[in-house]
């Protein structure tokens, strides 16, 4: 609204002031507009699109999207903002995430995991914005609504905590993820694959067993990465014959800023 109000004002001053000022010979509405889009070129609007996988999503699934932000009315891709700022936001009018991206030549690529232990089904809202577009306010931010579902078949519940220690100078962290039915009993002596993942990169993978708690350890590398809420756990864990239930955990970024040793182990099922 600010910046309606502004190009109301400014149009009618300067209307105003062309009719009072101008000659006969020249035309009061040629020169409004070559105002205007003079005013237009030194106060460029950015836009952001946001292009995501699916339309809607189930409790535990990935948010796998792409961001454009354009500027002027070409709609060409921006070199004025540096970052784009992605929020989810819960029917509460909370923000449940948010993402800090670097913009490259106006792009950006970027996850939001509906993990289990902080999500639950309702309608949310993808929220998308740069600092630039802040001036003209929220209405000209990217704003979508779609539903999370919680599937039928959801039959595997996970959580992770994590657990420093200290090694020497280094700080070793580990994930502890645990796995439960609907009925909170563990799911024990299972075989989980596990991949570490920094946006769409693949780190390193590994393998294990829960042991009779449902738990299983995953060694967390450290990461030099300033891609905040990019680098997540996705893992597979077989409670049936060809059953694969796949469950992904987000690395909190306290984690991310240690010195922990990672071992590859092999390639994930």
């Amino acid at each position: 609204m600010k910046l309606k109000r502004s190009i109301f004002l400014f149009c009618s001053i300067a209307f105003i002031g062309m009719v009072a000022f101008t000659g006969r010979e020249e035309d009061p509405i040629e020169k409004l507009l070559t105002s205007l889009q003079s005013w237009a070129e030194n106060n460029p609007q950015e836009k952001v699109y946001l292009h995501t996988d699916k339309p809607y999503y189930i409790v535990g699934d990935t948010i796998w999207f792409k961001t454009y932000v354009t500027i002027g009315s070409k709609h060409q891709l921006s070199a004025l903002s540096g970052a784009v700022y992605v929020e989810l936001i819960n029917e509460g009018d909370s923000i449940a995430q948010s993402l800090k991206l670097p913009l490259m030549a106006g792009m950006a690529k970027g996850s939001i995991v509906l993990s289990d232990t902080a999500i639950r089904e309702g309608n949310y809202r993808l929220r998308a914005y740069t600092q630039w577009m802040r001036n003209a306010g929220p209405e000209y931010f990217y704003d979508r609504t779609f539903s999370v579902g919680n599937s039928a078949a959801n039959t595997v519940f996970a959580k992770i905590d994590y657990i420093y220690a200290k090694d020497g100078e280094q700080t070793k962290v580990t994930a502890l993820i645990k796995y439960t039915d609907q009925k909170g009993e563990p799911y024990a002596d299972k075989a989980v694959r596990y991949e570490l993942k920094e946006g769409y990169k693949s780190i390193a993978t590994g393998g294990g067993k829960t042991n009779e708690s449902g738990e299983l350890s995953v060694s967390l590398p450290s990461s030099k990465s300033e891609k905040a809420g990019s680098t997540y756990i996705l893992t597979r864990i077989t409670i049936a014959d060809g059953e694969n239930v796949p469950k992904s955990f987000p690395i909190k970024r306290a984690s991310q800023q240690t010195d922990v040793q990672f071992f590859p182990e092999g390639e994930i099922l």
